[in-house]
């Protein structure tokens, strides 16, 4: 029995020491090791088991029955995934790349008309487009202003090219949701806590860019001309990491989101306030204030511009000099570990501030970028050992 792959289901980068394979049903990414990878490439619909077997054997130069479990489970998984089909003749010659899914632009409407009810604010431009915003509610637009002129948007007297629109619903437990449109797409998620909106409406800014470069939800820092790309899962203390690291003088680039040139890997600023508990603000020394008028929608996060903290200083442009994964990793002493280019891309691949149907694209620059730039594990035990490590890094660079 042969087993091919599943004609357009995939797209297969190599990288470092193994592989990344792109799964187009569920925009995910998968990492692959050497010898997974070098299973998945002899899935060809021509070799059967026992020849992929033998093969990858004397590839790394072990005996067949050492390498028979891996194959098989190797072959079980792609198979569940979706990847593989069970095939005893020659499969379609489909060219996988030529058959990408690709998304229809959606026209802007014509003129932009208010809907019945809604108040508009704008236009902001950001990164070379402009948009208007239609917001349901009076107060929640004056929120929502706020918050994109902290994101450092001016409001040009030109055109826009983009109508974005933010609808709030209030569940029967009181709690606020949103649902965003931009040209009358849905986009992005909807956010049923205050804490995550300015994510939201970041998020919308660059669903409207077009020749936009790479962005991450993640945090940025500076240190001698260098800059370091943080993120993680929520709760793993990306921003607290960054704020140990602002304390001992590095420069503060980005919290939510960070803007990198594909092609010069050149990391730019992107200020916004820094979002943190209060109780991790008051653990700085630091004492958090709502604006007036914003107490109901400010939760449990608390912003605070950069400029009001006495240890930040804002940083200029910067090449991407290391990519930090923060992992929450309880009992784990203080380490940075070395990751593979491929295990790079997979976890910043979900971190990526696009629309599903371009995260394909995006993967092109991801890889290149994870190609050149090294990329890292860093669990925290000590907060006051992490500058120190942060810093060996970007001077090898």
């Amino acid at each position: 029995m042969t087993r091919a792959p599943v004609p357009g289901a995939a797209r297969t980068w190599i990288i470092g020491a193994g592989s990344v394979v792109y799964i187009r049903s569920n925009a995910s990414v998968v990492p692959l090791n050497a010898s997974a990878t070098a299973i998945w490439l002899l899935c060809d619909g021509f070799r059967a088991i026992d020849d992929i077997v033998a093969e990858v054997a004397e590839f790394f130069g072990v005996d067949p029955d050492m390498v028979r479990t891996e194959v098989n489970s190797a072959v079980a998984g792609f198979t569940r995934m979706g990847l593989l089909l069970d095939t005893e003749h020659e499969p379609p010659a489909t060219d996988a790349l030529a058959a990408r899914p690709t998304a229809a632009p959606v026209p802007a409407p014509p003129g932009f008309a208010v809907a019945p009810g809604m108040t508009r604010i704008g236009p902001f431009a950001g990164l070379g487009s402009a948009f208007v915003v239609d917001v349901e509610e009076l107060a929640l637009a004056a929120f929502i202003a706020d918050r994109l002129e902290d994101l450092l948007l001016s409001r040009p007297a030109v055109e826009s090219d983009h109508a974005v629109v933010v609808r709030r619903s209030d569940g029967p437990d009181g709690q606020r949701s949103w649902a965003a449109e931009i040209d009358g797409r849905g986009c992005g998620p909807g956010a049923d806590d205050d804490g995550v909106l300015q994510e939201l409406l970041t998020g919308l800014v660059f669903e409207t860019v077009s020749n936009r470069p790479v962005t991450f939800h993640a945090a940025a820092v500076e240190h001698g001309g260098r800059a370091a790309l943080l993120t993680g899962s929520w709760g793993a203390g990306k921003t607290t990491t960054m704020l140990s690291l602002l304390r001992a003088g590095f420069g503060y680039m980005a919290d939510e989101v960070v803007v990198v040139d594909p092609a010069t890997f050149v990391a730019q600023p992107w200020p916004s306030p820094i979002s943190q508990t209060e109780e991790g603000w008051r653990s700085l020394g630091v004492e958090p204030s709502t604006p007036s008028g914003c107490e109901q929608y400010v939760g449990w996060h608390q912003p605070l511009a950069a400029s009001a903290l006495g240890f930040a200083r804002l940083a200029g442009p910067a090449p991407l000099g290391a990519m930090v994964i923060v992992v929450h990793a309880p009992g784990e002493p203080t380490r940075l570990e070395a990751l593979d280019p491929a295990y790079v891309v997979a976890a910043l691949q979900p971190m990526l501030l696009v629309a599903a149907h371009a995260r394909e694209e995006w993967c092109d620059d991801l890889v290149a970028l994870a190609r050149v730039v090294p990329g890292y594990r860093l669990t925290v035990d000590d907060l006051a050992t992490v500058p120190g490590l942060i810093a060996e890094v970007l001077d090898r660079r």
